[in-house]
Order: C-alpha cells, then structure tokens, then sequence
C-alpha cells in the first residue's frame, strides 16, 4: 500500500493531480471497498486504515501548496471557520493528553478524521475541468461498486468490504439479506447524476435505474423517503414548478408518516410515545437491549446529554478523544448503545447510528457548534448560487446528512463531506466565480 502513496505523492508533484486525488479517495474508502482491511496494515498497525495513508497524503500536498495556499485564506471565510475549528481541537488534545493522562495514540485515532479539512486548501487551487474530471471517473468506480451492490443480493453473498447487517429480513417468498455496504458516495452521486448536466436521455435513466436500486434494497424507510423528498422537492423547485412542487411535498409528507421513525417504532411496539416520556425522564432501563428503533436513538443520545449537563466543562467541551478500549473509558457507566464484542459491553462513546451523540461527547457544545456553522455556510453559500446545478448537487447533499443525522453518524464523519468540500471550493468560491454549470 505504501506503493500506491508514493505513486499518489509522484503523480501530484508531476501535477497529475487528477489521478493523485483519486487515490486519495480510494485511500479514504478503503480502496472502494474492495480491499480487506489487512492490506492497509503498516508498522504492526501503526498505521492500520486508508484515513492513515489519506492524512500523510494530504500533509505533504500541504507542504507542496504552502506558498499557494496561504494567499486565499484571508479571504476565505470557510477556510477561516476550519483553521478556528482544528485549532480549538488541537487545544483540547493538548488539554487531555496532559491533564487527562490520554495517550497520543488514542488522541490520533479518534481525532485524526477532523484534519481530513485540511483538506479543503488544496481542493481550491484545482482548476474547474480538473475537478470535473475527478467526478468523473469517481463517478464510474461508485457505479461499478452499486452494480456489485445489487449483485449481493441475488447471490446472496457479501462481495464488498464493509459493515454488513447480520440480521435477515423474511419476505413472503424467500429469505431476504439487509446488505449495509453502500457505497460511500451513493448518495452523493445520486444527486449528481440527477441534478447535473452531465447526463441525459437513456444513459441517464439506465444510471438512475442502477442508483436507485442501491437506495431501496436495504428497505431502509426513512433513508428512501429523505432521498425521494429531497430529490423530487428539489427538481420541481430548479425547474420552477412551485406549485407541483408544494403538492407532491404535501403528498410525499403524508406519506412519508409510514417512514417516519416514530410511527415504525409506534407499529412496532405500541408503546413509542409512552417510550419517549420515559426517555426524556431519564429512564433507560428499557433500551439497553438495543433494538437501534428511533426511540433507542433518542435514548441514547439524551443519556449522554444529561451526563454531560451534570459538568459545565463537560458540556462545554466534551469528555475528549477517548477510545473505547482507553482505562479512561471505565468512567463511564452509560447503559444503552450498540454492544462492542471485543469488550464484551456496549460501545460507551461511538455510535454509528446516529450523528449528535459522538459529537457532543467529543467536542462539547463549543466544537459541536462550531461543526454546525462551518456546515451551515456552506449550506447557504450553496443555496445562494441555486442557478447554478453543481450547486444544487451540494445544497441537495448537505440537506441529506443534516435530515439523516438521526439515523446514521454520517454527518459526524468527515469522510462525508469530502466531496461536498470538492464542489464548493469550486462553484463558491471567488476564484471560479465566472465558470459556472448552469
């Protein structure tokens, strides 16, 4: 693997920077997911994930680009809110590597996701057809990944790397397997096969076709009604059917009820209301079995909310970047989450069913705050430039993790907004103002 960083560090200096960032993305999603986690393994696992060899990466291009770099960011206020953000976290590192006794080696793995933003400087000095170029041909890989996709469920047979249901689903004629190994970018590209220009006529429709079925398959209902609201909502908005648009919003909203999360858990049990009075009132009892219903999400997250109000410097600044497996971890006596077989317990601080919990536990209100505005702007810078379809990809993409973030800890990681941050620094910023997609 090591090869193929250096390959990625050459191509860069020899200004391929096309194929020197697709790298970098395969690095981030652990080469497509198509590699078993051991080949990334280095240094008896000093170096052990894609994010590893990602993050070297990026210092060096750092270096590279330091002469470059420093010109725009007084102008920039994204690049401002990133600097304001890592330097609050690197204070608090430094704060619980020497008053909370934690390790480098903890701090490093459970923080290293965040300076991913760095990476937002050397995406604004590509040009325009670059970055065109770079989608491109990540557009071709995530197709080939939701072809592979579908491919397991009729066989049957886990052919990705990644998380994976291990529950099944029975339906009315044959045993149905839940696969959760999406692409990391589905979503992503969905909308940008949809909104963009790029695509048209039969090629379109076969595409969405394809993207389409990676979205329904694992008969997730809320992920389905979020993406079908989003994106019917917004492609009668950019193709100005207001009126259209307000009913079939009525529709999908009424409808949308059966996907609700609530009303599920209110099928489910019977009891989701009554469920979340006993939340609010601090009883958890309930939920420690961890059926992941909208309700133990809740719980969750309010059980670590009142742990963190009983501390003002809890609240205000986390517990830190503690792992799962730190001495510090015994601290924590919290009851509901995700059972960690390696501990033999629940997992105390990750979460991968929802964003608000890790969040608020890592980083405090202050950090979590900070996330939030850093993401906001570029929610409304998007949504500033509608006219422009890249934009709409973007604005769409943002609007996504936001509504998704009770249902899944993507707006938490930043692997997510990767090429979110691709787009931006190209439609928003002043430097490609005049070259737009319209």
């Amino acid at each position: 693997m090591i090869i193929i960083l250096l390959l990625a560090i050459i191509l860069y200096i020899v200004r391929k920077r096309v194929f020197a960032y697709v790298l970098f993305f395969f690095f981030i999603t652990q080469g497509f997911k198509f590699l078993p986690p051991e080949v990334f393994y280095l240094f008896g696992g000093l170096i052990n994930k894609g994010l590893d060899y990602a993050l070297i990466f990026l210092l060096i291009i750092l270096f590279i680009e330091r002469q470059n770099i420093i010109p725009f960011v007084k102008e920039d206020k994204v690049a401002k809110l990133i600097l304001i953000f890592l330097l609050y976290l690197t204070l608090l590192n430094i704060f619980n590597f020497f008053i909370n006794n934690d390790t480098l080696k903890e701090i490093i793995r459970t923080s290293r996701q965040f300076y991913l933003l760095l990476i937002y400087f050397p995406f604004r000095l590509l040009r325009y057809d670059e970055v065109n170029k770079i989608f491109d041909i990540l557009f071709r890989i995530v197709t080939i990944q939701c072809m592979v996709y579908i491919v397991q469920f009729f066989t049957k047979q886990q052919l990705m790397y990644g998380s994976e249901y291990k529950g099944y689903v029975i339906s009315s004629s044959e045993e149905y397997i839940r696969f959760y190994n999406n692409p990391d970018y589905l979503v992503f590209f969905f909308y940008y096969l949809l909104f963009s220009r790029f695509f048209s006529g039969v090629k379109k429709a076969v595409y969405l076709s394809i993207y389409i079925m990676n979205i329904i398959l694992p008969l997730a209902r809320f992920f389905i009604f979020v993406n079908l609201l989003i994106a019917s909502t917004m492609y009668l908005y950019i193709n100005n059917k207001f009126r259209l648009m307000k009913l079939v919003f009525i529709i999908l909203l009424f409808f949308g009820v059966f996907s609700n999360p609530l009303i599920e858990d209110r099928i489910e049990s019977g009891s989701t209301f009554e469920d979340i009075q006993l939340i609010l009132s601090g009883n958890y009892y309930a939920y420690t079995s961890g059926n992941y219903t909208f309700s133990f999400r809740i719980a969750h997250l309010m059980e670590r909310w009142n742990y963190l109000i009983n501390s003002p410097i809890n609240l205000l600044f986390g517990v830190g970047m503690v792992t799962e497996d730190s001495p510090r971890i015994n601290r924590f006596n919290f009851l509901i989450g995700p059972y960690n077989p390696e501990e033999n317990r629940i997992y105390l601080l990750d979460m991968g069913d929802i964003a608000w919990s890790p969040l608020l536990l890592r980083l405090g209100m202050i950090g979590t705050l900070m996330i939030c505005l850093l993401y906001f702007k570029i929610l409304l810078d998007f949504k500033k430039n509608l006219t422009d379809r890249l934009a709409v990809v973007g604005f769409t993409n943002v609007l996504f993790l936001f509504l998704n973030s009770f249902m899944t800890n993507a707006f938490y990681l930043t692997i997510s907004w990767l090429p979110i941050f691709l787009l931006y620094s190209t439609i928003v910023n002043s430097s490609f103002s005049g070259i737009k997609e319209k």
